[in-house]
């Protein structure tokens, strides 16, 4: 769930002697964003530059340039996205320009929560953002560079809106089934498990997968968090607000005890229910049966028990404090009483300390989270049962003072240099940024012979298949759609109305949908009727053509009250040894909502896209991956899982979730082989907010 997305609010500017020029580290000017609050907690008005004092590494500094910036809000068509990625780092690199990131913690998060979040969520974005700020959305599945900073609020609110919740505290998702195949019982009971797949947690006597699960979803969290603040910290100089909705983290630490149960992974009754070959693939890989290769579930416990994300905590902490990163914490579920969820209470004993040990266990993500927001000068706050409370957010940032400084020290040596500012006022408490780093001339020599690299050396064409692909989309803007593709013995026609026709209202009726196949000479080959319904948007007909090799021409007609549309297609059977020719679904951002047949090659960032293909037979090799118009491959890896097919052969599923992806086109790719026969087919699509 992530995306290029902002809000937009008017910034008035009131005592201000010069505009702050853009800058960044390296130069002498230094640009400090201050906040100085009163004992309510309000940012105190009124202030000149002779209230201010400036230390650098315990120097008195000289505040040359000063100015102060309150924002209120402005018409959502005034707000104006960057045009181009240069223009979005420009954007974020001014430091009168502020930076939002909303990190939604997915594996910390209840469903409940996640939905308790939409309303106020929205609200709060919606008072404090002003018309030049920078807002961006981002969750722990998704690489920090690929974060997208934008202005407009439409795309946010839609997606927290419509999208089904995105918390997965409480649910078990595909990318983890890995830990349950390792411990695989089905179902769980307290007496099915042996005593050789329970770990103690601290007091609490848990099953392994979910305690695996638990440091497995922290260590990935915590990990893509200080990536994030890396990354922004290299956009900019000036703050950054991160608002992190979370429950809070345990903070692991290594668990010797844990780590010694590895040696005891085989032990125990044989596992059953465990996916046939051709099951979900696991992020860890599996062995030929199917199933988690013994090595790499020992390996992960291994590694998992080692884990010291107390010591990452620490770091990013200490990150975000020199990279000027500010975090405001939101809890959707407030301090729980108990940390384990309702499995664990059937499949393991919860004695009176145990669950003592459990509520500690609570506590202590309820403290990370406040102690997160604390360390990094921003405010925690509990939602639950007290929308009013994101108030006390939208105060802390709504005013600030920009000041600037000429460095008396000269040397560029790379390292920190810490900032304290104070007000001559009693009772004012100050929070500004704390310091910076100035490079030395040898990055900054490295950076600009990388640049100048980059941009001389002219990068290779796209790949064939690839620009074939995407020729799909040159019918963009077409009054109806209509794929067609051969499964087995059927012709499978898919009928849709575009995404834009339905927002406008068009077709809310539904519409009758009349197919007519022809032979290449004219020869009727068959027909079908469907019909797409009120509030849907495409229906899947078939059409048997029995032994027939084609080629077919197929006629698709829509007819309803808006008109009668055709569509002509042209269909051969695939001259694959190994795979037919892609068909395409779409469904909402959560794995739980049924998917619909697609043929506009069109997807929202709110969706996730199917695409299934039919093997001929069993297949030693599969694998799907993204790709970029050039042909370069997109770090979001796509899931890919197989069955067996209604008539013989395998159906290969492919799952994308499009939230980590920008708006662009893209291309799934997806190669399978048996023996040393190797396929691709290619999807190629598009993603718009």
């Amino acid at each position: 769930m992530a995306t290029a997305l902002a809000v937009g609010l008017c910034a008035v500017a009131i005592g201000r002697t010069q505009q702050l020029p853009v800058f960044r580290g390296g130069t002498n000017l230094i640009v400090v964003d201050a906040y100085p609050r009163g004992k309510d907690g309000r940012i105190i008005e009124g202030l000149t530059p002779a209230d201010f004092e400036v230390f650098e590494d315990g120097q008195r500094q000289t505040v040359e340039q000063f100015e102060f910036v309150r924002v209120e809000p402005v018409p959502e068509n005034e707000r104006h996205d960057p045009k181009t990625q240069t223009e979005m780092l420009q954007a974020a690199a001014d430091p009168h320009n502020r930076v939002f990131v909303v990190y939604l913690d997915t594996y910390h998060v209840t469903m409940a929560g996640s939905k308790r979040m939409r309303f106020p969520l929205v609200t709060m974005l919606d008072r404090i953002l002003g018309p030049a700020d920078l807002f961006g959305m981002t969750t722990p599945k998704i690489p920090p560079s690929q974060l997208v900073l934008g202005r407009k609020l439409v795309s946010v609110e839609s997606q927290l809106a419509q999208v089904a919740p995105w918390g997965e505290r409480d649910t078990d998702s595909q990318e983890e089934q890995f830990f349950f195949d390792c411990y695989s019982l089905d179902p769980p009971t307290l007496e099915s498990i042996p005593q050789e797949w329970r770990a103690y947690d601290g007091p609490v006597l848990r099953w392994m997968p979910h305690l695996l699960m638990d440091r497995w979803r922290e260590d990935r969290t915590l990990q893509n968090l200080k990536g994030l603040v890396t990354h922004v910290g290299s956009l900019r100089e000036a703050r950054t607000v991160v608002m992190t909705v979370t429950d809070g983290w345990r903070l692991f630490r290594p668990d010797q005890t844990l780590a010694a149960q590895s040696a005891k992974l085989g032990a125990g009754p044989p596992a059953i229910g465990v996916p046939p070959r051709g099951g979900p693939i696991g992020p860890l890989g599996r062995g030929t049966n199917g199933r988690p290769a013994s090595d790499k579930c020992r390996a992960e416990l291994v590694r998992l028990a080692a884990i010291n994300d107390e010591r990452l905590f620490t770091e990013i902490v200490t990150l975000a404090n020199r990279s000027n990163v500010v975090f405001y914490t939101i809890s959707p579920d407030g301090l729980d009483t108990s940390d384990a969820r309702l499995i664990e209470t059937l499949v393991t004993p919860m004695t009176p300390d145990r669950v003592i040990g459990d509520m500690d266990h609570a506590r202590s993500r309820f403290d990370a989270m406040v102690t997160l927001a604390r360390e990094t000068d921003g405010i925690s706050v509990t939602v639950r049962g007290d929308r009013t409370v994101m108030n006390r957010i939208v105060n802390d940032v709504s005013a600030y003072y920009l000041l600037g400084y000429s460095s008396a020290n000269p040397k560029a040596d790379g390292k920190l240099r810490r900032i304290k500012v104070q007000v001559k006022q009693p009772n004012v408490a100050v929070v500004a940024r704390r310091g910076y780093v100035v490079p030395t001339p040898e990055s900054i020599a490295a950076k600009a012979a990388a640049k100048a690299k980059d941009a001389v050396v002219a990068p290779p064409p796209p790949p064939a298949a690839v620009t074939d692909a995407l020729k799909v989309l040159a019918r963009l803007g077409a009054d109806m759609f209509a794929a067609a593709r051969l499964d087995d013995r059927d012709l499978e026609i898919v009928t849709e109305i575009p995404a834009a026709a339905a927002a406008l209202g068009k077709w809310r009726d539904g519409g009758s949908v009349a197919v007519t196949v022809t032979m290449a000479d004219g020869a009727a080959a068959g027909s079908a009727a469907g019909r797409i319904g009120p509030g849907s948007r495409s229906t899947l007909v078939r059409v048997p053509v029995g032994s027939t090799t084609g080629p077919w021409r197929v006629i698709v007609k829509l007819t309803g009250k808006e008109g009668t549309f055709e569509d002509l297609l042209d269909v051969r059977a695939p001259a694959s040894r190994l795979l037919n020719d892609p068909g395409i679904y779409r469904g909402s951002g959560s794995a739980r909502t049924a998917l619909v047949p697609a043929a506009e090659p069109v997807f929202n960032r709110t969706e996730r896209l199917r695409a299934e293909i039919i093997s001929t037979g069993a297949l030693e090799q599969r694998a799907a991956r993204l790709l970029d118009p050039r042909g370069r491959l997109v770090a979001v890896q796509p899931t890919l899982t197989e069955r067996p097919g209604a008539s013989g052969g395998t159906v290969l599923a492919v799952d994308l979730t499009l939230a980590p992806l920008a708006g662009g086109d893209y291309v799934l790719e997806v190669t399978a082989g048996r023996g040393a026969e190797s396929e691709q087919r290619y999807v190629g699509f598009r993603v718009v907010r």
